[in-house]
């Protein structure tokens, strides 16, 4: 609990400068990994800030920020994208990609923002479908950044490519796939992708632990609440199953699957008042 205490107090800071998300995913990877040095990989992310601080000199332009970072990243440190062990959950713990040089989109752009936020520069994370993306530079005159694609910068037709690659040729690019996450945002959508990682793999406590984490971040998401209902009752956790589908039917009483979860509770309440 105090390790959620200061990721809420890491997360609450506003201001210019916002939450320092690197810090906060490694506090909750710590949660996980209790072994990890939270301190090594921030220290190592600060030396790597301030020689790409030396390297700009007073240039900020998003293109020559988003250059600057890519080559001292892929072409000196020799981070690069895991494409031949996506799934592994390596690639989704920020300490173990700084440490292997491997990574996932979401992962990879993390490093990013961490830079970003030590150079007091505006970036943000793009929910984009399938593949996490980069803003470098404000709403107006930001460009996208693809740090799986080794950086590169996408203007509207390799983004527009993109798309069709996840979604399909039909696919039409809009503002919505182009919205910055929060903090938050950007951390529950690591933490789902271990949260499917380890239902792949039938490791359903760790699954539990990743959407827990899930909740945590964002609480007034109805569906984690489900997920999160379900796994308990799979680990025959009736009485916690029972509050989650409570909360998931109080939160989004009109979803499709609202009288499956009805069922649901009813079970797993009989089976808690058994239990007891």
């Amino acid at each position: 609990m105090l390790l959620r205490a200061e990721l809420e107090g890491l997360l609450a800071k506003g201001g210019r400068d916002g939450a320092d998300v690197v810090h906060a995913a490694l506090l909750l990877e710590k949660e996980e990994r209790p072994a990890i040095l939270v301190d090594k990989t921030l220290n190592e992310l600060a030396r790597w800030a301030d020689t790409i601080d030396r390297r700009l000199g007073g240039a900020r332009a998003p293109v020559a920020l988003a250059e600057t970072i890519s080559s001292f990243l892929f072409n000196e440190l020799g981070f690069r994208p895991n494409r031949e062990a996506y799934y592994q959950p390596a690639n989704s713990h920020l300490s173990q990609v700084v440490e292997r040089r491997l990574g996932i989109p979401i992962s990879l752009s993390l490093i990013y923002l961490g830079i970003g936020h030590r150079l007091q520069t505006p970036m943000a994370g793009i929910g984009f479908p399938g593949h996490f993306l980069l803003r470098i530079g404000d709403e107006r005159k930001g460009i996208l950044a693809d740090p799986f694609g080794l950086g590169r910068v996408l203007d509207r037709a390799s983004t527009e490519a993109l798309l069709h690659q996840y979604c399909g040729a039909q696919a039409q690019l809009s503002p919505s796939h182009l919205q910055a996450l929060s903090p938050r945002g950007t951390l529950a959508r690591m933490q789902r992708n271990l949260k499917l990682i380890y239902l792949r793999e039938n490791n359903f406590q760790a699954a539990l632990d990743a959407t827990d984490r899930i909740v945590f971040l964002l609480p007034e998401d109805p569906e984690e609440h489900r997920d999160r209902g379900l796994l308990f009752e799979r680990l025959e956790c009736f009485g916690a199953a029972q509050k989650d589908y409570e909360t998931y039917l109080d939160l989004a009483p009109t979803n499709e699957d609202v009288p499956l979860i009805r069922e649901r509770l009813v079970n797993v309440g009989a089976k808690a008042a058994r239990v007891n």
